[in-house]
């Protein structure tokens, strides 16, 4: 029988008390049993979508009191250090009006119709009455957000790396190497083309404050 973790989650002192959580250790669901392995690495990915679902009622508020409405969301990581500018969101929008596009987990950009990328797992998390059988994972549960709209989530490549706790730890250089990768994957197809990219010189700008 597979192994599993269950998980009585509350967020806050007030919070509602979530139904228990059971993940199994699939590895189709879950390759590096990475939010599987541990309740604490399950309440960061709770956490991290209620957060998501607590932004977007604060835009739909803000909406609704100014009597607008956004065209378009976009989410990136507080830890990412992006080297180098890019497309306008407007033209993002333009190439892109019925998909969203993802860098990882580094960056999200969606129309407004998107906005069940960040919503709908919490939607269904906050009513589930037994065993939840959703997404455990961000990227499964954005993509299964915005398929539940009809509409893809599209791969595409941003500048920016996640910035680790210092240079010497090991994903640091795989991320700036990555990084690196992709760009030159960019340069034949004529994007990005205004900066000569090294993944040395990515290590240097995104530790430029630990580095000595």
């Amino acid at each position: 029988m597979a192994a599993r973790v269950n998980l009585v989650e509350s967020l806050s002192a007030n919070a509602h008390v979530i139904a228990i959580i059971k993940a199994y250790k699939d590895r189709d669901k879950d390759r590096h049993h990475y939010f599987s392995r541990s309740d604490n690495l399950a309440k960061i990915f709770l956490g991290q979508m209620k957060g998501l679902w607590d932004c977007m009622q604060e835009m739909i508020k803000l909406e609704k009191k100014h009597n607008i409405q956004f065209d378009a969301i976009a989410r990136t990581r507080t830890d990412s250090v992006w080297l180098q500018p890019i497309r306008s969101a407007k033209s993002l929008l333009d190439d892109n009006p019925n998909d969203a596009l993802h860098w990882w987990d580094h960056f999200i950009f969606t129309p407004r119709k998107g906005i069940g990328i960040f919503t709908s797992f919490w939607d269904d998390y906050i009513n589930c009455t037994d065993v939840h059988r959703g997404p455990y994972t961000p990227e499964i549960a954005f993509a299964r957000g915005l398929q539940e709209n009809g509409m893809k989530y599209k791969w595409d490549w941003f500048p920016s790396v996640v910035k680790r706790i210092s240079a010497r730890e090991s994903t640091s250089e795989w991320n700036c190497k990555e990084l690196d990768w992709r760009y030159r994957g960019r340069l034949k197809q004529n994007r990005y083309r205004n900066k000569t990219f090294d993944w040395r010189e990515c290590i240097k700008i995104t530790y430029a404050d630990t580095l000595h």
